[in-house]
């Protein structure tokens, strides 16, 4: 197991981190083992795990990072001290000393540990070399009394360490001496020399874990209790990040219209998460009759909570008769993060327990100092992490504004030193205090949000679409505004108003958060309290992180099983498709081959304006139009405008074939167009129109044809001239463009746009077949810029 590779390593431990929240999953574990049940899975050399991730899921990881002298400086002091020490005539310390370096992999927590033995020779040159010039820690007794240890006088001490025998594990000098009598253990025992046993560790906890509440210590910490095989792991409170706090949308929206066909929208946001972890930095000084062992301890509360708010801006639009699918307007939307109070927090609907004082970083450390100090066999403090002779809730929490945009946010390394933190413990034979800070940055790249067209569709120049598009806002304050068009073919006939707007959710934070929290232990072990002779040993360690690798948050998004979403609708007036309101009659007669005369009744009595297309190879008899009806020969079409109180029983024209012996009906295009007149002054204005046609089932067959017989009558070309420079010579590039539906483009070529048509004849006017093709060469200006062209039926 020793040999494993680190990228093997490596691998398995970011299967093993991959936590849910009910659940996890165990690398290189038997099937039968009970996966709630701790045990250790591995272990080996240090070396075999540098950089190793200690817990990984959902875009935040903890990581051991390095861990040569940074996270071991007091062995690194103290391998650093041996080094210099001159192993000559007399040594201080003899030059056999060994370290040895190994980790174990646990369910849950992952030990690191140096262990370095050597052997004294004169305690106070070895001392004096490994102290340097710091020449202990003093606690403010002023604000930290001394601790009084009750141990029994050094001679009786003595005395019933050697009648239990403890004497003989010693070495070989203090061992003699304790057989001869108790005074000549102590005299050797003054000498400060012996063996020595130095062992730094740290401990990582691997669960990550759910925080209910940030303000007790004991909810926070997940190593507790020493490392014990078969121990119950609780995994109800293990923690994906995005199950740790509420990420939504307010449901309630603010709502306001102006007079400037604009729809505003106001709504409130949070995203944000807050999780928990521990961390355990120990240090063991054994010379076997005198111990001691202490270590700084803190579980970690670390929230992010982003409040920002996004203002909403919908344009009004009616939804005209004519071409209701497909009305253009916009939607624009801006974002604003907040540093947000408590009662924003309410108001979106944070549970009391999660609010934090309106802070945006909830950052805690329950944290407390285990000592334990045994002298000649008896305990003088015993005070392990289930119970330290001090605990404090430590608040590093932080309110700010987070940023968005391309300036990162590196807010200032928060400080808690033992004397502000009173996490410290001062006792008669050693003391030890714990000092925390945190180094924290924030970058807010952007926002992203999902945005989906409700009753709408996506418009990008000429393409229309029903996905959802992503859109990514990277300053507040500056809008993105996005192009739609109403889809109104699902509203219901005579539904007089119509939803519509864009829906925003799924929306992501995304960011590079940098929390580094640090931790130090200030300890000396003052041995010299138990005889004079005897050398204090300073036992502090230097900053280091807590985690050794920056979280990793590519984003924060929505939380799991909560809908957010922004529907920015608007429900807007709806005009519907006029109906005749009457129901002409037209009635025909031939009184002889080629004539027809038309009489159209029951015209009703509001005002109405009628048109009768006449088809060709049909004519006219203007004198027949009646009651004013007036004929447009271009348009080939009578019109009648007729006021309200002044309309007929009947109107009739008559209607010839331009070959005298066909007897085909004429058949009227758009039989009737029908508008409803407002009279004024004297004075008609078309306000709404209709179209019907007694040939067809709905207005829409009727007003299709209608549209098609224009185009018949009038298609419309349109040239567009362009000039290219090249060797200084000029091109003239033209291009002429059928302005109908379904029409393609048209060539130029010499100076003329040539128009090709397809031919087709029947007998019958019901069964046509193509006839042939006939082209047409349209003269080009080459002096225009834009020239258009009618064309109409030759007579």
């Amino acid at each position: 197991m020793n040999n494993l590779r680190l990228s093997q390593i490596l691998k398995s431990l970011l299967v093993f981190y991959a936590f849910t929240l009910h659940s996890f999953v165990l690398s290189g574990t038997d099937d039968s083992q009970n996966s709630n049940l701790n045990y250790l899975i591995r272990s080996g050399t240090l070396s075999e795990i540098e950089n190793t991730p200690i817990y990984v899921n959902e875009g935040i990881t903890f990581s051991v990072g390095g861990i040569g002298n940074v996270a071991f400086d007091v062995t690194a002091r103290l391998q650093d001290a041996l080094m210099k020490l001159d192993f000559g005539d007399t040594p201080a310390v003899k030059n056999t000393w060994t370290t040895t370096e190994e980790y174990e992999e646990w369910s849950d927590r992952l030990i690191l540990r140096k262990t370095t033995h050597f052997y004294v020779l004169n305690g106070s040159a070895f001392a004096q070399t490994f102290n340097g010039s710091d020449n202990g820690f003093d606690l403010n007794e002023s604000v930290f009394p001394t601790n009084a240890v009750n141990l029994p006088n050094i001679e009786d001490l003595v005395q019933a360490y050697i009648d239990s025998g403890q004497h003989l594990s010693l070495y070989e000098e203090a061992k003699n001496a304790g057989n001869l009598s108790a005074a000549d253990l102590i005299a050797e025992l003054k000498q400060d020399r012996g063996p020595v046993t130095l062992i730094e560790t740290i401990e990582f906890s691997r669960l990550v874990k759910n925080l209910e509440n940030l303000t007790d210590a004991h909810l926070i910490d997940v190593l507790v209790n020493e490392a014990a095989d078969g121990k119950t792991i609780d995994l109800s409170q293990a923690a994906a990040i995005k199950d740790t706090q509420q990420d939504l949308f307010e449901t309630s929206v603010d709502f306001s219209e102006d007079s400037e066909g604009i729809v505003s929208y106001s709504q409130k946001m949070l995203n944000g998460f807050t999780v928990g972890n521990e961390w355990s930095k120990g240090i063991t000084y054994d010379k076997k009759w005198f111990y001691v062992h202490t270590s700084a301890f803190a579980g970690f509360g670390l929230g992010l909570r982003i409040p920002w708010t996004a203002e909403v801006e919908v344009s009004k639009k009616q939804i005209s008769r004519e071409a209701p699918d497909r009305t253009d307007y916009e939607a624009s939307i801006e974002v604003e993060t907040l540093d947000a109070d408590e009662a924003f927090y309410r108001s979106v609907g944070v549970p009391a327990n999660h609010r934090f004082r309106g802070k945006e970083m909830p950052l805690e450390a329950g944290a407390g100092i285990a000592l334990k100090i045994k002298v000649l066999g008896v305990w003088a403090v015993n005070r392990g992490r289930y119970d330290p002779v001090v605990g404090k809730v430590i608040d590093m929490s932080e309110d700010f504004d987070p940023p968005l945009g391309p300036v990162p946010m590196n807010l200032y390394t928060i400080d808690f030193p033992y004397e502000t933190s009173g996490l410290a413990y001062n006792a008669q034979f050693a003391a030890v205090g714990g000092d925390f800070k945190a180094e924290i940055g924030v970058r807010g790249d952007s926002i992203d949000l999902n945005v989906s067209p409700y009753n709408s569709w996506h418009k990008d120049g000429s393409a229309y679409s029903k996905d959802y598009r992503t859109i990514r806002l990277s300053n507040e304050h500056i809008p993105v505004t996005l192009a739609f068009a109403i889809d109104d073919t699902s509203a219901i006939q005579g539904d007089h108003f119509y939803n519509f707007g864009p829906i925003y959710d799924q929306a992501s934070y995304n960011t590079s958060l940098t929390v580094i929290p640090k931790a130090r232990i200030r300890g000396t072990v003052y041995l010299s309290q138990l005889w004079g002779v005897l050398s204090d040993i300073n036992i502090s360690s230097n900053w280091h992180p807590l985690f050794t690798a920056a979280f990793s948050l590519p984003s924060l998004g929505p939380h799991a099983g909560i809908e957010s979403k922004l529907t920015a609708t608007y429900r807007s007036k709806r005009l519907l498709p006029l109906r005749m309101q009457v129901q002409p009659i037209r009635f025909s007669a031939s009184p002889s081959l080629g004539i027809w005369d038309f009489t159209i009744t029951d015209l009703g009595s509001d005002s109405i304006s009628l048109i009768e297309y006449i088809p060709e190879g049909y004519n006219i008899v203007t004198e027949s139009i009646s009651d004013a009806g007036t004929y447009n020969e271009d348009e080939r079409a009578i019109s009648w405008t007729l006021a309200k109180g002044t309309v007929p029983d009947s109107i009739s024209y008559r209607c010839m074939a331009v070959n005298a012996q066909t007897s085909l009906s004429p058949n009227p295009i758009g039989s009737f167009e029908y508008a409803s007149i407002s009279e004024n002054d004297d004075t008609f204005e078309l306000i709404s129109s209709a179209t019907r046609d007694l040939r067809y089932a709905t207005a829409k067959e009727a007003e299709s044809d209608l549209a098609n017989y224009y185009l018949s009558k009038r298609p419309t070309l349109e040239t567009y001239n362009a000039v290219m420079i090249e060797r200084d010579a000029k091109l003239s590039v033209q291009e002429v463009k059928d302005l109908r539906p379904g029409s393609k483009l048209i060539a130029v070529e010499n100076g003329q746009a040539i128009l090709s048509m397809d031919v087709e004849e029947s007998d019958d006017l019901d069964q046509w077949t193509v006839g042939g093709s006939t082209s047409i060469a349209i003269p080009i200006d080459n002096d225009a810029q834009t020239k258009f062209y009618r064309f109409k039926m030759a007579e």
